[in-house]
């Protein structure tokens, strides 16, 4: 009984796998066909895997009919047969529906693209505003109508005001960025002007070797010290916010950083001790900064910038 039930389980498998067996030839038949009708040039590369899949779909079918013939079954053949034109008139009606849902909606994209373009020429000499919400009033319009939206005014209304907030926010950017732009510029302008001035008084202007900050050691040392302590470690968020976490930096590094190369005093307090060496007479007045150390404990230099 055991034996009986194990040989009537393998005969199953044998059987599906060469059902298995008998549906991947037919497939691989029908791709081999369709790859040769491409290689011939009867057949666009494009539509091969559509006029596989329709095959495939045509298999079961196109089986029965030739079952069907052979066995003389006539009535059988002919229900099969027509059974198969239906199928593929269906189909080709509901790749012909498909295909005209694809035309109309490109046809309407080109026409709310042709209304845009003449909204767009309309608006040639509008400022920015009034072109961002001509626009959003023209697309929210047509894609209300599009979608069927329900309350229109309202949806329509929302979109516009979207737009209009985005132009503001760009407006302000551009101020911004151009507000940072200026102030480069002025650097750049100060810079050339004391270049010119140092030229006009015979002052040489030199500059250090790409590669060799040792040139200027001084300078090139607090660049990369400030370079790491802040701007390095803080995320700037505006240009106020910037002068604020710069004058911090100065204020502690000026006041309340001891320095080795000053004996371990802040720059505040060594300059304190150095404005009490100047003569009385001589000593500066005023509101105007004064300079670090008095000339006679200034290394000399020449004059050179």
């Amino acid at each position: 009984m055991v034996d009986r039930q194990v040989q009537v389980a393998i005969a199953q498998r044998v059987s599906d796998a060469a059902k298995a067996s008998a549906s991947m030839r037919d497939q691989a038949a029908a791709q081999e066909q369709i790859n040769a009708q491409v290689a011939a040039g009867l057949v666009p590369a494009e539509r091969a895997a559509e006029l596989l899949q329709d095959r495939l779909a045509d298999l079961p079918l196109l089986a029965a009919i030739e079952v069907a013939q052979q066995r003389g079954l006539k009535t059988e053949a002919e229900k099969a047969t027509a059974a198969l034109a239906e199928q593929q008139a269906v189909r080709e009606r509901m790749r012909a529906a498909a295909a005209t849902e694809q035309f109309n909606t490109a046809t309407a994209a080109g026409n709310d693209r042709l209304a845009e373009l003449r909204e767009e020429m309309r608006l040639i000499g509008a400022t920015q505003m009034e072109r961002a919400e001509a626009l959003a009033t023209l697309k929210a319009t047509q894609e209300a109508e599009r979608l069927n939206v329900g309350d229109r005014a309202a949806y329509i209304a929302q979109q516009v005001q979207i737009a209009v907030e985005q132009q503001r926010l760009n407006d302000l950017q551009w101020d911004y960025n151009y507000a940072l732009s200026f102030t480069s510029d002025q650097w750049d302008l100060i810079a050339r002007n004391v270049e010119n001035s140092a030229r006009g008084m015979g002052v040489e202007w030199h500059y250090i070797a790409p590669g060799r900050p040792m040139q200027n050691g001084y300078v090139e040392s607090f660049n990369g010290r400030m370079r790491d302590e802040l701007l390095n470690e803080t995320l700037f968020l505006s240009l106020a916010h910037v002068r604020v976490e710069i004058a911090a930096w100065v204020e502690d590094y000026n006041r309340e950083r001891p320095h080795s190369a000053l004996g371990y005093q802040t720059p505040a307090a060594f300059a304190a001790e150095l404005d009490k060496q100047w003569p009385a007479s001589l000593r500066p007045t005023g509101s105007a900064t004064q300079p670090i150390a008095s000339t006679p404990m200034m290394r000399k230099t020449t004059a050179r910038l």
